[in-house]
């Protein structure tokens, strides 16, 4: 559940809060604070009703994507942690969501810099509303 998601692995699972408008061939259109994001989920998340639902990303999950896209959440580097072979870098989405992505150490990232974030679909996780993580 995203209660355990919440403190498991370090750095922690990102928890965002989103609304679920669709799912359709195993992607779900999510309104992630005013912005639409579609994104692979799991064959199970399409019995949702739309809703309130959390998405979950792990912070090494992310794939760096040049500019904006659909499948993209677009933050602002805050703080860049050095931690040997990764870098963790702290970002907030115009909708002040906090963000934690790891990423390899010879990406170059500078704070104020727009990142774009692409989940990997294999590692997306949907929580309903009460916490529970949605799977088959």
């Amino acid at each position: 559940n995203a209660f355990v998601a919440s403190f498991i692995g370090t750095p922690q699972m990102n928890l965002i809060e989103g609304h679920l408008q669709a799912v359709q061939d195993d992607t779900a259109t999510l309104d992630i604070s005013g912005s639409v994001l579609q994104v692979a989920v799991d064959p199970a998340v399409s019995a949702l009703e739309p809703g309130r639902v959390t998405l979950g990303v792990r912070p090494r999950a992310f794939s760096l994507a040049s500019e904006a896209r659909a499948d993209a959440i677009s933050a602002s580097a805050e703080l860049i942690e050095p931690m040997g072979a990764e870098t963790l870098i702290h970002a907030r989405t115009a909708a002040d969501a906090n963000i934690r992505v790891v990423v390899p150490r010879d990406k170059r990232v500078a704070v104020g810099e727009a990142l774009h974030l692409t989940p990997d679909p294999g590692q997306t996780h949907i929580f309903d509303a009460t916490g529970k993580a949605i799977r088959q």
